[in-house]
């Protein structure tokens, strides 16, 4: 009969599945995140017979690496060409005596378990929880029945984003630029590419807006490092896709705007930070020390809001601040400047 299993177990027959005896579990991760000793939950899945350690030479043998099954061949003046699963039914057609070889078991997951395995492979995913625990998506798999791995990966996500931007903790956008990023990504990957460029722009908007915060943090030690930029690849696929016409820039403009809407930041800043995205995009020249130095004027944000301290520190006077950004028609550069210096 079969029992119910724990994140951790379930995380154990990932890790274990196919795997040879005495080569498994030794990564850090079980004792500097979990406090655990994987093999004793490992044994106990044994001893319950979640867990079946096999000795069946057709699966013993192909541990081995193919030099070491051609040695065996060899050493019985049989035919030593061929592929893995040839090399081993050769010498298993031909009764070969491996009596005298160390052969380790082999861990497979039990037959009345393989549903459970088979649904869960996106759990190694959130093994080291960043964004998400362990926990909470194994808890999710458990609540959502019949749903497959992207709906499972995109829901715990999107379901943890919702609960993030509800949050009064200071550091929660630095998640929810993450998770955002994370979504896109699987998005893309499931070939689903508007819903993907939604969160790619949302963890887009964050991290500029980020940017202009780490400035105005730091600018007056002297630090040189800042850059507001898009990251490069990132910078990449929005050219790319301007480029396939995917869309034209006014469009990536107003989408921008739509996925920067739900963030908790005053709109002057939002309008800030997609305004500065399109120029860089185009390669349009900015003067960036001009424009970060029109964010300068900082006040704190003492409004009742329940969600304030998601909020960046930062108001523009709207009379005051003068978006710094010209085509390059309009400064006639003798260079095009493609790079950013403070």
């Amino acid at each position: 009969m079969m029992r119910k299993l724990t994140a951790l177990e379930v995380l154990v027959m990932h890790y274990v599945e196919n795997k040879s005896k005495g080569t498994v579990l030794n990564q850090n991760f079980w004792a500097d995140i979990y406090s655990t000793n994987p093999m004793r939950i490992l044994k106990k899945l044994i001893d319950d017979g979640v867990i079946i350690e096999k000795t069946d030479y057709h699966i013993t043998l192909t541990k081995l690496k193919n030099p070491e099954l051609k040695e065996i061949l060899k050493d019985n003046s049989l035919k030593v060409t061929g592929n893995k699963a040839e090399l081993v039914n050769r010498i298993i057609e031909n009764n070969v005596d491996l009596s005298g070889m160390y052969l380790p078991a082999v861990y497979t997951v039990n037959h009345d378990y393989k549903e459970v395995f088979d649904e869960t492979t996106f759990l190694t995913e959130f093994t080291f929880g960043y964004d998400v625990t362990l926990e909470d998506a194994y808890q999710y798999y458990l609540s959502h029945p019949g749903k497959n791995d992207f709906e499972i990966l995109t829901g715990i996500y999107i379901e943890r984003l919702q609960s993030l931007m509800k949050s009064n903790d200071v550091n929660a956008i630095y998640s929810i630029r993450s998770i955002n990023d994370t979504i896109s990504r699987y998005y893309f990957k499931n070939h689903e590419i508007d819903q993907g460029f939604y969160y790619f722009n949302a963890a887009n908007v964050i991290n500029t807006i980020l940017s202009f915060n780490n400035y105005l943090n730091y600018h007056e030690y002297g630090d040189i490092n800042f850059r507001p930029h898009i990251p490069q690849n990132d910078l990449i696929k929005y050219r790319s896709a301007l480029t396939n016409k995917q869309f034209t820039i006014s469009q990536l403009e107003q989408d921008l705007y739509n996925a920067a809407k739900p963030l908790n930041y005053s709109d002057s800043l939002k309008d800030s930070a997609v305004q500065f995205m399109i120029a860089y995009i185009q390669d349009e020249f900015i003067d960036p020390k001009t424009f970060v130095n029109s964010l300068i004027k900082t006040q704190n944000n003492k409004t009742t809001n329940h969600n304030n301290s998601l909020k960046l520190e930062v108001t523009l006077d709207k009379s005051d601040f003068n978006y710094p950004i010209k085509t390059n028609g309009e400064n006639k550069p003798k260079k095009k400047k493609r790079f950013w210096l403070f």
